[in-house]
């Protein structure tokens, strides 16, 4: 899960990269933008991937805790 999160990561990192200086703004400019893009969105990406599979957690031991028997409801 990890490389495809800095996959798409990078990805977004170099497309913005082109996209910034095809618009004209300095190449110095648009890889430190960039940068602070490709730092954001990661780790808004690893966030939400690890709250997904904490909360998924959490609602599987609630469902094994409330059935005695061990048996999926």
């Amino acid at each position: 899960m990890r490389a495809v999160i800095l996959q798409i990561g990078l990805l977004l990192f170099f497309v913005s990269i082109v996209t910034l200086w095809l618009q004209g703004m300095d190449i110095i400019v648009a890889v430190a933008k960039s940068f602070v893009l490709f730092v954001v969105s990661t780790l808004i990406m690893f966030l939400m991937a690890y709250l997904f599979v904490f909360l998924r957690r959490d609602k599987i031991g609630k469902d094994e805790i409330s059935n005695p028997n061990g048996l999926k409801s």
